[in-house]
């Protein structure tokens, strides 16, 4: 099913923990509240993508039999994030701002660091830690005020009371800040080690967190959810540079098969979640390559010319005669033309070509 029929709403049952602790690491923790979540995008293309990415990291990690799920979030920052122990979540616009599968590869290795640490789990039991200690300080304090009251307003034992109640509360949140860094660095380390284990660089890790890194520097403000929730000082990404550069695959390139499906995803989610003007700069109709070809075929049917679109969807598939998703793409666009029986056929041979995809057979019926 294409990115346009697949937007949708679906719940996310996240474990919701105390506000004053979640504010020092919430971004961590992907919260929501319930009954609701992000809105998701479904397309078999991307999400097999990002399956075939993740798969030899997820071996590598010995996590392959724990059913990991890849999911995508309508959303055009970068972001990428483990919430629950099944899924890695992934924002579109980490997919749009990697140019090449190895950095977005990366960022998935060093996620997948975080479940195969159990991360997850074990902030959790620091955030109960830090919960009850936070109460026992402040329960503490709060005796003080009233015992120093009794002893009169400027009472030495009040005040400290009151010192008692705040102090304790940024002290907690430095110690899970430092617990969190610890833990990404921790995760740096692993996702590292699955790249070595599958063959595969870590220069997309770098160079994706390197950037994180420089941005840091010019503005807080606007700063893309990743970094807030991946702290990035120099010298974690310093630390990193040093263990990926002594990687025997550092300067292995991805694989061209690999790099043209990367490319191809990119131009699709462009196409169906970008401004007709902004696709048409990204893949002027100067670019004949088989990616800029694919945008604008998904445009022009997206802004109604079908006989055009038509047209350019043919050609895909005579450069590409056994791709399944320029028949989908030619079964979606006469279907949602009002030519649903001549959608039959095409949407058909795209299901037989993607294995029986049931996010495409949902286009039959």
């Amino acid at each position: 099913m294409l990115l346009r029929f697949a937007l949708r709403k679906k719940t996310l049952k996240l474990t919701a923990l105390a506000t004053a602790i979640a504010l020092a690491v919430a971004p961590t923790m992907a919260l929501a509240q319930e009954n609701k979540g992000p809105p998701i995008l479904r397309d078999t293309e991307a999400e097999q993508l990002l399956r075939d990415y993740t798969r030899p990291i997820l071996r590598a990690a010995g996590l392959e039999k724990q059913n990991i799920q890849m999911v995508i979030i309508n959303d055009g920052t970068f972001n990428a994030f483990v919430a629950d122990g099944r899924r890695i979540f992934v924002n579109y616009g980490a997919l749009m701002q990697s140019e090449t599968p190895n950095q977005i590869i990366g960022v998935l290795a060093h996620e997948t660091g975080h479940l195969a640490g159990g991360h997850l789990a074990k902030l959790r039991e620091q955030l109960a830690q830090a919960q009850t200690q936070m109460i026992i300080a402040m329960l503490l304090g709060a005796g003080a005020m009233v015992a120093g009251a009794r002893g009169g307003a400027n009472s030495g034992l009040a005040n400290a009371g009151a010192a008692a109640v705040a102090a304790p509360q940024e002290v907690i949140r430095r110690t899970l800040l430092s617990y969190q860094r610890q833990q990404e660095e921790n995760a740096d380390r692993a996702g590292v080690k699955f790249l070595n284990a599958t063959g595969q660089s870590a220069k997309g890790m770098y160079e994706t967190f390197k950037r994180f890194t420089d941005e840091s520097l010019f503005a807080a403000r606007g700063a893309d959810p990743y970094l807030m929730s991946h702290p990035m000082p120099a010298d974690r990404v310093a630390a990193l540079a040093e263990i990926a550069r002594s990687s025997p695959y550092w300067d292995k390139k991805d694989d061209a098969a690999l790099q043209m499906r990367h490319d191809m995803v990119r131009a699709k989610i462009s196409a169906f979640m970008e401004r007709q003007d902004t696709v048409y700069r990204r893949y002027p109709s100067s670019n004949n390559g088989l990616p800029a070809r694919y945008a604008r075929a998904i445009s022009t049917y997206l802004h109604g010319d079908l006989r055009s679109a038509l047209a350019q969807i043919d050609g895909l598939i005579q450069a590409q005669p056994n791709n399944a998703y320029f028949y989908e793409l030619r079964g979606q666009a006469l279907l949602e033309g009002g030519r649903p029986a001549e959608a039959i056929a095409p949407l058909r041979r795209a299901v037989q070509l993607s294995g029986n995809s049931p996010l495409i057979e949902m286009l039959l019926g």
